[in-house]
């Protein structure tokens, strides 16, 4: 099952009335080797007391989790095939991220910072 599914499941069985440490019980004897964790569970259920709980996941702003492109690979293996003794510092310089983070996103008080 995919996570809006499990998050589908516990949101029925905690309108039923459920505890959270009931329905992972049934999860773990449903889905012994797939099943979100107590620890997720718990946060789910803080999540539905607040009303802000979402069956499907929501997207954020900024920097993408994942970074591997096909763009990104193809200019990694130009660079590496122009000179393979190249260090992977020199590639991350030739490849500057799309979003910056860190001290460069911070402007010119980042020079101080440690």
């Amino acid at each position: 099952m995919e996570t809006p599914d499990f998050r589908s499941y516990f949101l029925i069985r905690i309108k039923l009335a459920r505890t959270v440490n009931e329905i992972h019980g049934d999860l773990l004897s449903t889905f012994s080797d797939s099943y979100p964790g107590l620890s997720t569970l718990q946060r789910w259920h803080t999540e539905f007391d607040k009303c802000v709980f979402a069956l499907e996941k929501k997207t954020h702003p900024g920097r993408p989790r994942e970074t591997r492109t096909e763009e990104n690979v193809a200019r990694v293996k130009r660079l590496v095939d122009d000179n393979p003794r190249m260090i992977v510092l020199s590639i991350g310089r030739a490849c500057p991220p799309a979003h910056p983070t860190g001290r460069a996103g911070l402007g010119s008080g980042a020079k101080n910072m440690k």
